[in-house]
């Protein structure tokens, strides 16, 4: 029986009205227009822009005819009104032919690189039609829009204002897809990728393969946990059950409704890990708390399906429904609750596709066009459609089908067997794939590029802005255009070097026959060293490389790799052996806090800890502990580190010589490609820099005095000759990974300065870095005292009240400065030792101090410090009169002569944090806190070598180092000595220093004698008043000096 409904009054239909807020004749003027809700925000907005464009040409218009007419020029806004008022009659057809005109000739084509193409026009006139229709409220006439078309394919072809070009169209194959994923893992990045965001990309493109989903499909709305379900069914294969998922896809195109309508596909594992979505998916959410019952991999295994069910559901906690499946990663590699930005997958998808060789970057929809491909042959056009989201079959006719025909004529006319590999090659982006391929520009071809005419037009135009103090959206514009012409340069540049690169490839294979084989790069230097720091990664890359299915307990294996790599904390990448605990510093005596430091702090203090640990602990110098960043592992040793260093470079395989950094942390230092190719001792060919520009120096000073044409270097490069400066410089940048920014040369022509000139640094353009000014007026390198001298040896002008420049610090992988400054204090007999931190001391190499020179001896304690010190003290030496300056600091005749100077420089000196074997011998002894010197009595002594010539600063072997004796200074021949020897023994890794002061009898205490106040103001009183005080200046700089 049906049931009876009683009519509501007039009074209960308007209140329920009222209360649902209608009013009547609010949207009157809205519901004039039509078709207001069939484009969506997207469409909206190219309409917008297309209509602006009319706007724009009608006010150009406007103003020609006012200019004839003497009249004032109008603006947008009254040309807009002119033209899209609302309704306006549509124009004519002449008019809107002629705006087309504009508009191509005016546009900035994409895919030819002078014309736009008959398909983007005609889109362009879609848009003008529409959005016409929606703001003026009048359409124009089927008959009009169709003769617009007509006249874009034909008459503009014709003209020569377009070009009737189309992209290619080719499918994304099985073979494909296998090597850009293992592109991805087992080669290194064209950009930086964090972990997370390579699993994510892993992830979603098997998704793509297997649904057919457009690119904005997963990343318009985010594609979320809620959008997913995780079924376990059980399997009959001997295993408990077997993980399904089904993928409900909402944000589809022209889905008005995505919270209500979802179009749906299911998925299964995979028995081969590299197809394996569904473990990706799993994995995730684990990891990202979202599992409700899961915490852990163990914890999934562990569950089973009721006897007597065929399936568990897995459900996700009411929390984490919300939460995006692709998660946003910032530069640092920190994981964010974002959605991944579509941009973020683009740019990975471009660079990976580009790293596994092909020239032709293939489209996500190339991947639903082989889809389609392979699915019309067993499923109905209905099921096709609704897989692929595309209810038109014209549509699909024309964009789902590749450039070649799938049909086999051959083998129909002749009623043989059909063999389609040759069409499925043709149909595929394979043609498109050359090993080898290049994926940057030459440094020859950039540094043409930087000269190109109109480049150097518009930079000169954002100078003359700055230099005028231009501000505002003025000089950004100008910085755009800047910006977007040497984009497009490079790209057109990149791609026509492309083309000819493969072109060549495939000429030479012709011509060698198939004998020859090439010698391309491996390009996987950070990928080796990743697999190394990170065993899960290596696991998991040697698993992508599989083509057979893995057994299940291997499958499990690789998902909690997966787990592990992607819950790893990589903002910092400790290296092997340098791991914080607890997140402090492993080594017991410090435990300090890495939060304290900066992230790229945090290796070089740990490595520096370790190190003087182990010194102590095994009674060995610091420069005897050596940390290897090829194997990452400690060697202790001058002949162990020789002989590890010489099994490395027995097995060179690379030919890069720049620095590779990542996750905050050096992994790989810089290798000049001199040292490497010399004969050297092998210690000494491995010795290594931190920072690239310093490795740019050495390249610098080893080009001075060399003749061209010469080889190069390195040991792998045998049949290369370099012709000039210029060549070098483009070799070392293409083959052996040096930076493009490198300082200026002296030995070069071009970098020639006269003295007095601002040194400027320039990249690869040419363009000025920044400046630095000379310290002298002459091409002489002079010392400096440094900023740790005290202020009475210094009676020049004072530095500039301007601040100074922030040091900067120590890369986290150099190994610990033999020199570090600490400050005294004077504490009457005894200095004591200043409780405040040691400040770093730049180094810009990572092997020992020692390794600086080929003649100097590894072994020496002061090693990489005597030359230093001897231009040091050959100027303290010096015999002067009157006043001397020595790069810009001034010292007067009595500071000159006063032994207390001697002794804050050689405080410098001796302040070196090595490690010793002996303690002190006696009481009146005084053993360093901080490198184990110990200053005994403060007797002289005699020096080591009884040769003149030796070398008074060369230290003896280490098997004699129970004693160190360092020599007299070396001074100018024919000055008489006077400096005393001193006799030291290394003990505990800190230095204290006993210096032995004047007697009390030499210092005096009385204010002056009645002699002295008698001849008070004559000329003799006068003269010893004088003497007396120049004696007192010189016993305070005495007792100021030793504060250094």
């Amino acid at each position: 029986m049906a049931r009876s409904r009683v009519p509501r009054t007039a009074d209960e239909l308007r209140a329920q009205a009222v209360a649902k807020g209608y009013k009547r004749g609010v949207h009157t003027k809205k519901d004039k227009l039509r078709k207001q809700g069939t484009h969506n925000s997207t469409t909206k907005k190219n309409q917008n822009a297309t209509l602006r464009r009319y706007t724009i040409w009608t006010l150009l218009a406007l103003q020609d005819a006012a200019a004839e007419q003497g009249l004032p020029p109008p603006d947008e806004e009254t040309a807009r009104d002119h033209c899209l008022r609302l309704g306006l009659q549509a124009p004519e057809l002449a008019t809107v032919k002629d705006f087309i005109r504009f508009y191509a000739t005016t546009s900035n084509p994409r895919l030819d690189e002078e014309l736009p193409t008959v398909d983007s026009i005609n889109t362009v006139a879609e848009w003008f039609f529409a959005g016409f229709a929606r703001v003026t409220g009048t359409e124009i006439q089927e008959e009009d829009r169709t003769e617009v078309y007509h006249f874009v394919r034909t008459t503009l072809v014709e003209e020569g204002v377009v070009v009737n070009k189309h992209r290619l169209k080719h499918n994304f194959s099985e073979e494909s897809l296998v090597r850009v994923h293992r592109t991805l893992w087992t080669k290194d990045d064209l950009i930086f990728i964090p972990e997370r965001y390579r699993i994510q990309t892993t992830f979603i493109t098997n998704v793509y393969c297997w649904t057919g989903a457009r690119l904005s499909a997963f990343f318009t709305g985010g594609l979320r946990y809620e959008d997913t379900e995780i079924v376990l069914q059980r399997a009959g294969d001997g295993q408990p059950w077997a993980a399904t998922w089904k993928l409900n896809q909402r944000w589809v195109k022209n889905n008005r409704d995505p919270e209500n309508i979802v179009f749906g596909s299911a998925h299964r594992e995979h028995n081969k890990f590299i197809f394996n979505e569904t473990g990706f998916l799993i994995m995730m959410a684990i990891a990202d708390g979202a599992l409700f019952g899961v915490s852990s991999i163990e914890d999934l295994l562990q569950k089973r399906i009721l006897p007597g069910e065929k399936v568990l559901h897995l459900r996700y906690n009411e929390s984490a429904l919300k939460k995006p499946i692709l998660r946003k990663c910032k530069m640092s590699g920190e994981v964010t609750d974002e959605p991944m930005p579509k941009s973020a997958f683009v740019a990975i998808w471009k660079s990976n596709c580009s790293n596994a060789d092909f020239f032709e970057i293939p489209t996500i929809h190339a991947v639903r066009r082989s889809l389609g491909h392979q699915v019309e042959k067993d499923y109905t056009p209905v099921q096709l459609s609704q897989l692929l989201t595309q209810a038109d079959v014209r549509v699909f006719g024309q964009s789902y089908l590749a450039n070649c025909s799938s049909v086999d004529g051959q083998a129909a006319f002749l009623r043989e067997i059909s063999d389609h590999r040759h069409i499925e090659y043709f149909q595929s982006v394979e043609r498109f794939l050359e090993p080898g391929l290049p994926h940057k520009l030459p440094a020859r071809v950039e540094d043409e590029l930087s000269r190109d005419p109109e480049l150097c037009r518009l930079q000169e135009q954002v100078a003359t802005l700055e230099r005028k103090g231009t501000t505002g959206t003025a000089i950004q514009e100008a910085r755009g255009l800047v910006s977007n012409y040497r984009r497009k340069l490079h790209r057109r540049a990149h791609r026509r070097f492309q083309l000819q690169w493969v072109r060549d490839r495939r000429d030479w294979k012709i011509l060698t026959d198939g004998n020859e084989r090439p010698k391309d790069p491996s390009n996987t230097d950070l990928v080796e060293h990743l697999c190394v720091i990170l065993p899960e990664r290596g696991r998991l890359a040697r698993w992508m490389c599989q083509d057979r299915p893995l057994s299940p307990e291997s499958m499990w294996q690789a998902i909690s790799d997966l787990h592990s790599l992607c819950t790893r904390d990589l903002t910092v990448l400790y290296l092997p052996g340098l791991n914080p605990r607890d997140g402090k510093c492993p080594v017991q005596s410090c435990q300090k806090s890495m939060e304290e430091l900066s992230r790229s702090q945090r290796n070089h203090h740990i490595q520096m800890c370790i190190r003087r640990d182990m010194a102590k602990k095994l009674g060995r110098l610091q420069t005897h502990i050596h940390y290897c960043h090829i194997c990452f592992n400690w060697v202790v040793g001058e002949d162990e580190w020789e002989s590890h260093c010489a099994s490395h470079l027995s097995s060179l395989k690379t030919k890069r010589c720049g620095t590779l950094s990542y996750g905050n942390t050096l992994i790989r230092p810089a290798y000049s490609p001199f040292l490497l190719g010399s004969k050297l001792p092998a210690a000494r060919r491995l010795q290594s820099w931190s920072r690239d520009f310093d490795l740019w120096k050495h390249v610098n000073d080893e080009l001075e005095g060399r003749r061209w044409p010469m080889p190069c270097p390195h040991p792998l490069c045998d049949d290369i000759t370099l012709s000039d400066d210029r060549d070098l410089r483009f070799h070392f940048v293409d083959d052996h990974e040096l930076p493009r920014t490198r300082p200026a040369s002296p030995a070069s022509p071009d970098h020639l300065r006269a003295p007095g000139r601002t040194t400027k640094v320039t990249d690869e353009h040419g363009t000025q870095n920044r400046k630095r000014k000379p310290t002298c007026e002459d091409d002489v390198v002079e010392w400096q005292l440094t900023d740790y001298v005290h202020s009475s040896l210094r009676t020049g002008p004072s530095p500039s009240a301007r601040p100074p420049k922030k040091a900067r610090s120590t890369n986290s992988t150099i190994s610990p400065s033999l020199l570090s400054v600490i400050d005294l204090t004077d504490g009457g007999d005894e200095a004591k030792l200043d409780t405040a931190p040691l400040p770093w001391t730049e180094d810009p190499t990572i092997g020992e101090p020692g390794d600086i020179e080929p003649e100097w001896d590894g072994d020496d304690l002061f090693q990489g410090v005597d030359e230093q010190l001897d231009d040091e003290l050959s100027l303290v030496g010096s015999t002067t009169t009157g006043v001397e300056r020595a790069s810009g600091v001034m010292f007067a005749p009595e500071v000159m002569n006063n032994n207390s100077n001697l002794d804050a420089l050689f405080d410098q000196y001796i302040r070196s944090p090595s490690p010793s074997v002996s303690p002190p011998t006696s009481p009146n002894d005084t053993a360093s806190e901080l490198s184990g010197a110990t200053l005994i009595n403060g007797e002289h002594s005699r020096p080591l070598s009884a040769s003149p010539d030796a070398d008074p600063f060369k230290s003896p072997h280490p098997e004699e180092i129970s004693t160190i004796e360092v020599a007299r200074f070396t001074k100018a021949p024919g000055h008489k000595r006077s400096i005393p020897h001193i006799r030291l023994l290394v003990s505990r890794p800190k230095i204290t220093l006993r210096l032995r002061l004047p007697g009390k009898s030499e210092i005096g205490t009385k204010k002056g004698t009645k002699e002295e106040k008698k001849n008070q103001g004559t000329k003799l009183g006068r003269k010893k008043q004088g003497k007396k005080s120049g004696d007192k200046g010189k016993k305070v700089r005495s007792q100021k000096g030793r504060q250094v």
